[in-house]
């Protein structure tokens, strides 16, 4: 992680400042606990429900990304 990567995430700017940031992860922390427990989904639901938040497809788009993904490509071409 660099420094400043939380400050670039949505949900640290729609808060605005740290300090109603942690308390906004703190409060969602609790509640997720509860709704987990009353929630009876499937487990395909719940992994593709999982899966959606983790990939971030957006960062696909930014210029930043692609000397990675050049990398990567003549990488396994390599191989």
């Amino acid at each position: 992680m660099y420094t400043g990567s939380l400050t670039n995430t949505a949900e640290y700017k729609s808060c605005g400042d740290m300090k109603s940031y942690v308390s906004s992860m703190i409060n969602m922390a609790a509640v997720t606990g509860d709704d987990a427990a009353k929630h009876d989904e499937s487990c395909f639901a719940s992994f593709k429900r999982v899966m959606s938040g983790v990939f971030d497809f957006s960062l696909l788009k930014t210029i930043a990304f692609l000397p990675i993904l050049a990398a990567g490509f003549f990488c396994f071409f390599g191989l």
